[in-house]
């Protein structure tokens, strides 16, 4: 059986800490975050009718649904904090409370789950899919990849349903 998939590719720059690892990245440090999101229409056809005939959806309403919340902080039409020069944090991390009590301005995600690379694909692909429904766009995330460096990936696959 034929699958028909677009995959389309971000950056952004982020902070983090991994609060209970016992090597360097229990320390505040960035990455230069590369990000890969792969899409397909459900049992991995093209679309049929309209101005994406033949696709499986065009690549800028995709780049639309996923910079908005990287860059611009907007997730299903509000104001989020955006992922771009952001410090992601677990929750229930002391530095999460201590920044956050402070009224800094600063850009600060908290997250429920350590903020690896793997928690981040995942969280992503939940994301992006919400956001592509609220868009009434008809394509599926099926794989995000979070590329921390050029050499370490991590990958989340959505289970078939």
């Amino acid at each position: 059986m034929k699958m028909f998939t677009i995959m389309k590719w971000f950056r952004f720059e982020s902070a983090h800490r991994l609060r209970l690892h016992k090597g360097a990245c229990q320390n505040i440090h960035g990455h230069s975050y590369k990000l890969e999101v792969e899409l397909a229409l459900e049992n991995g056809t093209l679309q049929q009718v309209g101005p994406e005939t033949d696709m499986v959806s065009d690549f800028g309403t995709i780049k639309k649904a996923i910079v908005g919340i990287i860059n611009d902080g907007v997730f299903k039409g509000k104001m989020t904090v955006p992922f771009d020069h952001s410090i992601m944090l677990h929750k229930r991390d002391p530095l999460f409370k201590v920044l956050t009590e402070q009224n800094l301005y600063l850009r600060i995600i908290g997250m429920t789950s350590e903020p690896t690379a793997e928690h981040m694909a995942s969280l992503f692909a939940g994301m992006f899919q919400e956001q592509l429904d609220y868009d009434k766009t008809p394509v599926q995330v099926i794989c995000v990849r979070v590329w921390e460096t050029e050499n370490n990936m991590a990958e989340y696959r959505v289970p078939a349903e």
